[in-house]
């Protein structure tokens, strides 16, 4: 891209009307932009236009326009530009301005809009080569960043194509984790309904055979204390009668008193043995009775019969 700034000094060297200090300004700034003293010169300008502010000076703002370029504040530029070329009645110099403007829009990369202005300096004069020269530069640009963006689109696309494709893989991967989970979680479940079935049928087994057990154990028991009842009973009943026997005993006249000291010997005699110990008694008592009589039989006095 050539970029071709021309500052008018005609309208300041020899414009009479104009005021001794706007000239000073002037001439100051064209000095100073010479020198690629921009920044001094974008001040002197300024000062130009500000000592007569009632004066739209159109060079001056051209000029203004063309220091802030050079300081790359195209923003700005644009501004002075185009205020400038409104101003501007002199083809030359419009073409000039309006070629500035599309350097200006160029460097700000509004292609469109460079492209625009390129056309509309040509318009006022087609024999400009360097204006032609930009705007073909300027489309060509433009049709690299459509190249470019059409390569960016293309790549976002084909990288959502990817995205999709990898989130759809990684739901499908999800969905078959979740699936292999929920099968492991019903067979483990399945296996503690088992378990607890089986333990429950074990705890219900264990309670039938503790029960039976236990029934058994209170049979037994029941049993027991019938038998121990029933040999109570027996016992007290045998009891009562060698009581009763006792009582009916009669002491024996052969049998020896126990010597002092001695102790009589308790025994608890037998159903049977009472019996024999009765049965005794009574013999003895018919011998004692027997004897009885034979004494008295011997008292008597015989008459025997002599045989002589």
């Amino acid at each position: 891209m050539k970029n071709v700034i021309v500052i008018l000094l005609a309208l300041f060297c020899y414009c009479a009307l104009s005021a001794q200090s706007e000239r000073v300004f002037a001439k100051e700034g064209n000095d100073q932009y010479v020198h690629g003293k921009f920044g001094e010169a974008e001040l002197s300008y300024r000062k130009s236009l500000e000592a007569d502010p009632e004066k739209d000076l159109d060079a001056a703002i051209y000029n203004l326009g063309n220091t802030l370029y050079q300081q790359e504040r195209y923003e700005e530029a644009l501004e002075k530009y185009a205020q400038s070329i409104e101003q501007l009645q002199n083809v030359e110099e419009r073409t000039m301005a309006l070629h500035n403007l599309g350097n200006t829009l160029l460097k700000a990369q509004q292609l469109d809009d460079a492209i625009e202005v390129y056309k509309q300096a040509l318009r006022f004069d087609p024999t400009d080569e360097e204006t032609r020269y930009n705007l073909a530069y300027a489309k060509k640009l433009k049709q690299q960043q459509e190249e470019q963006q059409q390569e960016q689109q293309q790549e976002q696309q084909q990288e959502q194509q990817e995205n999709q494709e990898e989130n759809q893989e990684q739901q499908e991967n999800e969905e078959q984790q979740e699936q292999q989970d929920g099968e492991q979680n019903q067979e483990q479940q399945d296996q503690e309904n088992q378990e607890q079935q089986e333990n429950q049928e074990q705890e219900e087994k264990e309670g039938e055979e503790k029960s039976e057990e236990e029934k058994k154990q209170e049979q037994e028991q029941k049993e027991q204390e019938e038998k121990e009842q029933e040999e109570q009973e027996k016992q007290e009943q045998q009891e009562g009668e060698e009581n009763e026997g006792e009582e009916q005993q009669q002491p024996n006249p052969d049998q020896q008193e126990p010597q002092e000291g001695e102790q009589i010997e308790e025994r608890k005699l037998s159903k049977e043995e009472a019996m024999r110990l009765l049965e005794a008694l009574k013999n003895e008592e018919i011998k004692v009775q027997e004897k009885l009589l034979k004494k008295k039989g011997k008292g008597q006095r015989r008459n025997v019969e002599k045989d002589w």
